[in-house]
């Protein structure tokens, strides 16, 4: 369900710092394949920059990813975006509800899994 996001998502990964290439599957819930494409996409677009870690090390593969400065201002347009988008969705809801409509959806992203197997569970 993230990954129609995900190249939305990699740069904010990369906002602070570099990362390895290999962490940004974790938290977008991808494979490395489908992380190793999506970074190439975005270095092809130069909006990332892929550098080998250590060039000596016998791993060959492994690769830090860092937003080039074209990155950077796709982010910072794709964050004010967001923000309207947000602002415009949550605004019939009071404060109150848009904390709790947050709250919600931190505990969805956190736990994906946990609904799934219930599910699963269900049925047998």
């Amino acid at each position: 369900m993230l990954l129609k996001f995900a190249p939305c998502c990699i740069p904010r990964l990369l906002a602070t710092r570099s990362q390895p290439q290999s962490a940004l599957a974790p938290p977008l819930r991808a494979n490395r394949v489908m992380i190793l494409r999506l970074v190439h996409d975005l270095a092809q677009a130069r909006r990332v920059r892929r550098v080998r870690r250590d060039p000596t090390a016998c791993h060959r593969r492994a690769y830090d990813v860092t937003l080039t400065s074209a990155g950077r201002a796709v982010l910072a347009h794709t964050a004010v975006s967001v923000d309207v988008v947000e602002a415009a969705t949550l605004a019939s809801l009071s404060a109150n509800e848009q904390a709790q409509f947050r709250a919600l959806l931190r505990r969805l992203m956190h736990a994906p899994e946990q609904g799934a197997a219930d599910a699963c569970a269900e049925d047998a």
